[in-house]
């Protein structure tokens, strides 16, 4: 699996989850709807996002799946890298030449200071580099 279908994969699993956003009291009467349930029945999530309470337990367990599915991913280097070269270019690296953006995208997954990864980046990095017109 690429980087790219796994958070496709991650993605249709986050957006089949039952959860509703609300920034006005309207479109917080149509989530409770949504979900068929009341104020009290519902905890939030952040970013306006709530769910129910009765699926705290899923949606955690979902997030914990996630992760696990993707630190066992990265332990593939051509995986890695190929995410790493990804994450390079969502963050504008050809422009701006700091990885960092992207290195924190990998926190928890896998571990930034050892020699697998820093190949994997370095990798990554000459790969951006010769889509781009200058660089390290």
């Amino acid at each position: 699996m690429t980087y790219m279908e796994l958070k496709k994969k991650h993605g249709a699993e986050l957006e089949a989850f039952p959860m509703a956003f609300a920034f006005s009291t309207e479109q917080l009467n149509e989530g409770l709807q949504k979900l068929g349930a009341t104020k009290e029945e519902v905890a939030p999530i952040g970013g306006g996002g709530f769910i129910k309470r009765t699926d705290i337990d899923k949606f955690v367990a979902m997030f914990n799946s996630q992760n696990a599915e993707r630190t066992e991913a990265c332990k593939d280097a051509e995986f890695l890298t190929d995410a790493l070269r990804y994450e390079l270019e969502n963050h504008e690296y050809s422009y701006t030449w700091d990885a960092e953006p992207a290195i924190d995208c990998f926190k928890g997954n896998v571990n930034i200071e050892s020699e697998y990864f820093k190949q994997c980046l370095a990798t990554a990095k000459k790969l951006v580099a010769a889509n781009s017109d200058g660089g390290e």
